[in-house]
């Protein structure tokens, strides 16, 4: 702090230390704060910047704690209620969450963040008309919230209402956090694109961008010609996509003339906006046979075994995370299957991890450097031409496997992505899911019980049909 003036109240600590907590500097923020409450015990706004600090760390007790301090201190305080409630449906408590937005918004009728939450806690929980009438009150007061009619937009499309949810979902790029390409082409609202050159880019993640590239396709069809940027980690698998006449990484632009820009998701947007209906999709990507071959020697000696590859774990920086997200533990009823060759494509497990598996048969955890010399899914994409069945969550694997037609069981949450709708037990995306939907919020037990009773019929026909074939 030298050079600075030294603070001498705790409101001067906490504007110092938000400034830093916004620059996510944490630590210093959190040192700031304690200062504050140092001086003054009983500073409920401290205790509040406490909390928010704890949650941006996802150490979401510890901002449960935070918050219930200050509202003990000061009972009449909208913002930890909100707050609060934030942190408590994080941590699966969504009665107590209710109570605590309720109260937000109890002290502070027009609160918009209040109702807002309220409503995602609602569809995280599965509650989507509850949801929307929380929405619906939130637009009450903050009718121009981007925020706000995004969510409202992901629900529409959620449930198959495209021409609804389409023009409220675009509202996702006044959020903030995205971010369009520095090129002076129009974003393409869709005008005819015969004849004119598109630079398409993704807008979200590794998963995304491998859902969506084949949007380039459509538009070749049409008459495009696409230039695509991609993630630098994603050229070698994306190489391979049909309809892409340049492929670059979204560090390079290229050096011709744009008609018009889009993310691939606008693209999706703009060609299935009244009907939702989707192209028919053949397996859109593909992986050099040198790395097929490498990989199938690996696998030889299981040839008599049915091969099932399992993914239990997203991304945990993902906003929903918590709920799309399983563990290894929850994979216990699959393991109670005998004769399969399972093989973890789970990325980053740890032996530790593995050694927790509850199978009759051994899970296979492979070693070295898959994925790290021939760019990201480039050897689980080669792997999984050897399995007979990818078994995974909602994250970017399985998307790969879709791409290249694996059969994949996708388990998902009460309450999941938008593409994946509510009640399907199969996808427009992709020809070759089964999907597996959790009966209530967090139980896994169902969906992987089901897994395996169906797994289990299936191997039971399967080796019928080979002793009518052997007589």
């Amino acid at each position: 702090m030298a050079g600075q003036i030294e603070m001498t109240t705790p409101a001067q600590w906490l504007q110092q230390g938000w400034a830093h907590h916004q620059k996510k500097q944490l630590a210093l923020a959190e040192e700031l704060y304690n200062k504050a409450l140092a001086i003054d015990p009983q500073n409920a706004n401290a205790y509040c910047y406490l909390g928010i600090l704890h949650y941006d760390r996802k150490a979401y007790q510890e901002s449960i704690n935070a918050y219930q301090q200050a509202l003990r201190i000061q009972p009449i305080f909208p913002v930890a209620w909100n707050n609060l409630g934030n942190s408590l449906r994080h941590v699966g408590q969504p009665e107590a969450a209710e109570i605590a937005f309720l109260q937000a918004i109890a002290q502070k009728p027009e609160y918009v963040n209040a109702h807002k939450n309220r409503g995602t806690l609602h569809v995280w929980e599965g509650k989507i008309d509850l949801a929307k009438e929380c929405y619906r009150n939130a637009v009450k007061f903050g009718p121009a919230d981007p925020e706000l009619l995004r969510n409202m937009g992901i629900i529409e499309l959620l449930q198959g209402n495209y021409r609804e949810g389409w023009p409220l979902y675009r509202h996702r790029w006044n959020v903030g956090d995205l971010r369009r390409p520095n090129v002076s082409a129009p974003v393409w609202q869709g005008e005819d694109p015969k004849g004119k050159t598109f630079l398409l880019y993704p807008e979200q993640g590794l998963g995304d961008t491998i859902h969506f590239v084949r949007t380039a396709r459509w538009l070749k069809e049409l008459g495009a010609r696409t230039i695509v940027q991609c993630q630098p980690s994603l050229l070698g698998l994306l190489r391979s996509c049909a309809g892409i006449d340049q492929l670059i990484t979204t560090s390079d632009m290229p050096n011709e003339t744009i008609d018009y820009q889009a993310s691939l998701i606008d693209v999706a947007d703009r060609l299935t906006f009244l009907t939702g209906e989707v192209p028919s999709e053949p397996p859109y990507l593909k992986v050099p046979k040198e790395l097929v071959d490498y990989w199938g020697q690996n696998f030889a000696r299981y040839k008599n075994q049915p091969r099932v590859a399992l993914v239990w774990s997203g991304n945990p920086d993902h906003a929903a995370d918590h709920y799309r997200s399983a563990s290894i533990e929850a994979l216990a009823p699959l393991g109670q299957l005998k004769g399969i060759h399972w093989i973890s494509l789970q990325l980053g497990v740890s032996q530790a991890e593995a050694s927790r598996w509850q199978g009759r048969d051994p899970l296979m955890v492979l070693e070295g450097n898959v994925d790290k010399r021939h760019g990201a899914f480039m050897d689980t994409a080669a792997i999984l031409h050897h399995v007979d069945l990818l078994i995974s969550v909602d994250t970017s694997v399985a998307h790969v496997a879709g791409a290249i037609g694996v059969p994949t069981w996708l388990a998902l949450s009460h309450v999941p992505d938008w593409r994946w709708l509510r009640d399907n037990p199969t996808t427009v995306w992709y020809p070759k899911h089964h999907l597996f939907r959790q009966e209530k919020p967090r139980d896994w037990q169902s969906v992987f019980t089901a897994m395996r009773d169906t797994l289990a019929l299936q191997m039971k026909l399967v080796e019928i049909d080979r002793k009518s074939v052997a007589t």
